[in-house]
């Protein structure tokens, strides 16, 4: 786990030559997570390395057989679980452009396609 995470730093930190307070601040995150996971700690931003710590993740919907969902306006729905996205894409390249974040940490938030095929599955 923590080679992923060394990894992502290596080269993120690479790219941040001509931003020395980026790399400042990616350095220390990443010290405060590698302490953080060498000593058990919880630490800000902990779940975001959840597809690091584990292969295979579950979502809420994992635990039921056979669910009964009733979702009202659809198409509201899914406008909104997109621009949740969305929003979520533009706050984290704003993070990773000021050295606050590494990529490895996006990978813990559903994909909008991800989640629709869920609940069409779960529906069929």
């Amino acid at each position: 786990m923590t080679n992923a995470i060394h990894s992502e730093y290596e080269k993120i930190y690479k790219n941040y030559k001509k931003n020395k307070d980026a790399q400042d601040r990616l350095k220390q995150k990443y010290n405060s997570i590698l302490d953080g996971i060498s000593n058990f700690r919880y630490f800000e931003g902990i779940e975001s390395f959840i597809t690091t710590i584990y292969e295979d993740s579950e979502n809420f919907l994992d635990y039921f057989s056979n669910p009964i969902m009733l979702l009202d306006e659809t198409a509201r729905l899914i406008t909104r679980i997109k621009s949740f996205e969305e929003e979520f894409r533009e706050i984290f390249k704003s993070m990773m452009e000021k050295g606050e974040v590494l990529p490895i940490q996006a990978n813990w938030v559903y994909h909008s396609d991800y989640l629709l095929d869920i609940i069409n599955k779960k529906d069929a």
